[in-house]
């Protein structure tokens, strides 16, 4: 019966993991498209310089 039980352990121990590493994941990608949107404002601000410039 102790087999079992530690093998339900197991399992419910590498699920959570894995919706750690999920979330992970997840948080990265929403870092990376933050990342990716304030760059693309940077550039449409110094465009608009240029042009006020020009």
């Amino acid at each position: 019966m102790s087999g079992v039980l530690s093998f339900l352990v197991g399992l419910f121990s590498l699920k959570e993991e894995e919706e750690e590493e999920e979330e992970e994941e997840e948080e990265e990608e929403e870092e990376e498209e933050e990342e990716e949107e304030e760059e693309e404002e940077e550039e449409e601000e110094e465009e608009e310089e240029e042009e006020t410039y020009a």
